[in-house]
């Protein structure tokens, strides 16, 4: 499976962040549904969150996984495996 692409995952956490505030703050009074903050600020704070949290996840990511963390050649792979002793213990 392929990652989204840039763009698509910032879509995809925005939209995340703005149903799950707005969930919480919409109240319902006399039958009307009311939300708690203006959608478009809203839209606008989601998106800049979300831009945030994925520069902060890649930069963090980044940092945990080195470049050239792994070289793997038929050498490496000749020191992993042992031979079974004789006894079978």
């Amino acid at each position: 499976m392929s990652q989204p692409s840039p763009a698509a995952a910032l879509r995809e956490l925005a939209s995340r962040i703005y149903i799950q505030v707005l969930g919480r703050t919409i109240t319902a009074e006399s039958g009307k549904l009311t939300p708690g903050i203006d959608p478009e600020a809203l839209a606008t704070l989601s998106l800049k969150l979300a831009e945030v949290f994925l520069t902060l996840d890649d930069e963090a990511s980044a940092r945990r996984i080195p470049a050239s963390a792994f070289e793997l050649d038929a050498s490496n792979l000749a020191s992993w495996s042992k031979p079974a002793p004789p006894d079978g213990k």
